[in-house]
């Protein structure tokens, strides 16, 4: 059995419902919901980004960036066939494909300016920060992430003395 017994919130596929049917005649009792209109988009999103991520993990190593781009590109115009008016040309991924990191004014007064300091973790990224050994901190995590920001709301569960040291230069130059 590949599943475990539990609750579940995903899309059934042709596979997965090949699956439920061997554990149905398994023995075990399986629960379906009709999909919800209201639900529709998100889980289907979920579903077609696990799709896309296994696809574009699988391009082999020659040329592997430009047949990613190449993909997510294609994507793009089958998505625009079906919703031209949300999915358009300006959409595509440019070549060579480039990320965006910072905007920063030139100068300030005579300083020409930085890009500003990036933290350990990806922007896009969201990330459980446990203090393990090896792993992101959090104080300095947050510390990182402060001069960055354009308002700060933090709301903290417990904190030390020492944790509070980390960031408290950060917070006030903010």
């Amino acid at each position: 059995m590949g599943r475990k017994v539990g609750l579940y919130d995903e899309l059934i596929t042709l596979g997965l419902a090949r699956e439920l049917a061997e554990l149905e005649q398994s023995g075990f009792r399986i629960f379906k919901d009709e999909l919800d209109a209201a639900d529709a988009d998100s889980l289907l999103a979920r579903h077609v980004t696990r799709l896309l991520t296994r696809a574009l993990r699988s391009v082999k190593n020659d040329g592997r960036l430009e047949k990613q781009v190449q993909l997510a590109n294609t994507l793009r115009e089958a998505l625009s066939r079906l919703s031209p008016e949300e999915v358009t040309t300006q959409d595509a991924v440019r070549q060579p494909p480039e990320v965006l990191s910072a905007i920063s004014p030139r100068l300030i007064g005579l300083v020409a300016q930085l890009a500003p300091q990036r933290p350990q973790i990806r922007l896009s990224a969201s990330d459980l920060l446990v203090n393990a050994r090896g792993e992101p901190r959090i104080g300095h995590s947050l510390a990182e992430e402060i001069p960055s920001s354009d308002r700060v709301d933090l709301l903290c569960a417990f904190i030390r003395w020492n944790g509070l040291r980390i960031i408290e230069p950060a917070l006030r130059a903010f």
